[in-house]
Parts: C-alpha cells; sequence; structure tokens
C-alpha cells in the first residue's frame, strides 16, 4: 500500500477508475453525485498531475483510488463562518477523492484523508476545507471520522448537480 503523486502515464487508468466509480451501481445510492465528463472531467484531473497536485493509492501494484489536494475552492466558501481565519493561500481543500468499488472498505479513504492531513501540515496550511454533497453519505461518515468539524450548510452550484445543499467540513492543521 502507498500513496504518491500521479504521473502522465497514469491518466488512462485513472479515467478509467473514475469511469468505473461513476457507473458503478452502488455509488447512486452512496451520493457522490458525480458525472463523468462533467465531474471529475478530463481536463480537471490532466491539470492536476501537470501541477502535480494528483495522487494515488495503490494496493498490490494496482492505483485504486486518488485525490486531488490544491489551493482552489469553488464560490461561496467566502460565506462561511469558518472556525479559523485562513486567507487565500493558507488552506487547502481536497477534490475528487475516490476509492474503487472492489477496494472499498479497507480504509483506503481514510488512509487519503490523512496524507492530505499530513500534506497540509508538512507545507505549514492552517486547515484544509472541503464541501461535501448533502446526500453522501459515504463523506458525510468519513470527514468527521478523520477530525474534520461539521462548520456549515450553505447552497453551491456545480454543473453535474447543479444547485444543491453542500456541508462544509473543515480541518484545522
Amino acid at each position: 500500500m502507498s500513496i504518491r503523486l500521479a504521473t502522465q502515464s497514469d491518466f488512462d487508468i485513472i479515467m478509467d477508475n473514475y469511469r468505473v466509480m461513476t457507473e458503478y451501481p452502488g455509488q447512486v445510492e452512496a451520493g457522490a453525485g458525480w458525472v463523468l465528463g462533467i465531474y471529475p472531467d478530463e481536463t480537471m484531473i490532466q491539470e492536476a498531475i501537470n501541477l502535480k497536485q494528483y495522487y494515488v493509492f495503490e494496493l498490490e501494484d494496482k492505483i485504486c483510488g486518488g485525490m486531488i489536494i490544491n489551493e482552489a475552492y469553488t464560490e461561496g466558501y467566502e460565506k462561511v463562518s469558518w472556525q479559523i481565519q485562513a486567507d487565500e493561500g493558507e488552506f487547502i481543500s481536497i477534490h475528487a477523492l475516490g476509492v474503487m468499488p472492489n477496494a472499498r472498505g479497507k480504509g483506503i479513504a481514510k488512509a487519503l484523508v490523512q496524507f492530505a492531513q499530513a500534506y497540509g501540515n508538512k507545507r505549514n496550511y492552517k486547515a484544509i476545507r472541503i464541501d461535501v454533497y448533502g446526500v453522501n453519505r459515504a463523506g458525510k461518515k468519513l470527514y468527521p471520522a478523520t477530525g474534520f468539524v461539521l462548520v456549515d450548510t450553505i447552497e453551491l452550484y456545480y454543473e453535474d448537480t447543479g444547485l444543491a445543499e453542500y456541508l462544509m467540513y473543515e480541518y484545522i492543521i
């Protein structure tokens, strides 16, 4: 088991993994709300790889999970009363965290989040801030279990979900 930066040669595997994740029958019930080609899309993943922001989780030499860690956030974050003051560039976000259906239940998502926490700590960020789609059951369990605090619930617009309720979580580093 290892987490490493994605390389260009990983791109097709990563996109195939997202295809499997978005088409998996249980995905709708899990509530991530992803629509492949909209979120996540090839441009987003390619850019994250190029900027060295995409991390993969390997199990037995196979990529079975991944995420983006960067300073990007969507419009609406400025409306939230966060626990601490952290200006742009002082916090990071996690995007498109996903685990292959056949690898779920093995602590991979938790390991990815803990990696992001260590990443933020090592680079002296103040916090990790994320939004979780309101019906995303897995996310609503994962983030509190890894030390994130639910700070607010607001409406955000994303192309894949439209205007919808999102839970705003923060982890103070």
